[in-house]
């Protein structure tokens, strides 16, 4: 049972497209504490759930959430690493 309260991303079309049919299996956010989403998965070290939901038809794909990344070579950034795909 997934829990009630999945941080959730709004996103463009075409990364949600890539999303569904498994071609990418990241994501980039700001990497920004105030944001309690951000906050939220940055505390997991893996486990749990994140959801992105398509800016253009309002339908959400959720992911199992294995864990968050920084890169010195992207600063500001954070990056998402998405497992399987759960149904909510």
């Amino acid at each position: 049972m997934i829990e009630t309260t999945i941080p959730t991303f709004k996103t463009e079309s075409s990364l949600w497209e890539m999303l569904a049919d498994g071609t990418k299996t990241w994501d980039a956010r700001k990497y920004d504490l105030t944001d309690e989403r951000i906050k939220a998965l940055s505390s997991w070290q893996g486990g749990g759930f994140v959801a992105f939901r398509n800016k253009a038809t309002s339908d959400v794909l959720t992911f199992e959430y294995r864990g968050m990344w920084l890169d010195r070579r992207a600063p500001g950034w954070c990056f998402l690493s998405l497992g399987k795909r759960v149904e909510p």
